[in-house]
């Protein structure tokens, strides 16, 4: 039994000189890498691709009724006509308005259009109507009528 038991402990002692009952792994020495030319660098990644932002345009619209009674009297200025509203109506289904004014400017034709200074009865002013047609939606004035 001697025997047995020294052969056991020379097989443990073999196996403990070696690393594989230590559970120690023997590992190589690596070899380094040669590197015999240089890469080409990886192309860069495209753009990543953004919807373009949508930016919702208000609805369209009508001009309100004071927005085109200013818009008249801007026309009548323009003109050398002084306005004052005589009537402001929506037409043709909300689509047109139609001002009337009662208007007061220098008499511009006629005989009693005078050159130079006007003095006394000789110089008046006329009165008359301008009716003007305004597109409800764009503020293009479309017609204008003045009677004096």
């Amino acid at each position: 039994m001697r025997n047995l038991v020294l052969v056991a402990i020379l097989g443990i002692l073999v196996l403990l000189q070696s690393g594989c009952a230590a559970g120690v792994a023997v590992t190589r020495p690596r070899l380094p890498t040669i590197v015999i030319g240089e890469a080409e660098p990886a192309p860069a990644p495209p753009p990543p691709r953004h919807e373009p932002v949508r930016r919702h345009e208000p609805a369209p619209r009508r001009l309100s009724r004071g927005e085109a009674i200013a818009l008249g009297q801007s026309w009548c200025r323009s003109n050398g006509f002084h306005c004052a509203l005589d009537d402001a109506d929506l037409k043709r289904r909300g689509s047109i308005w139609q001002l009337k004014f009662d208007a007061v400017g220098p008499h511009r034709h006629g005989p009693h259009h005078y050159r130079g200074k006007a003095h006394g009865r000789h110089h008046r002013d006329e009165r008359g109507r301008v009716r003007l047609e305004i597109d409800a939606w764009t503020g293009r004035i479309l017609d204008s009528d003045v009677r004096f």
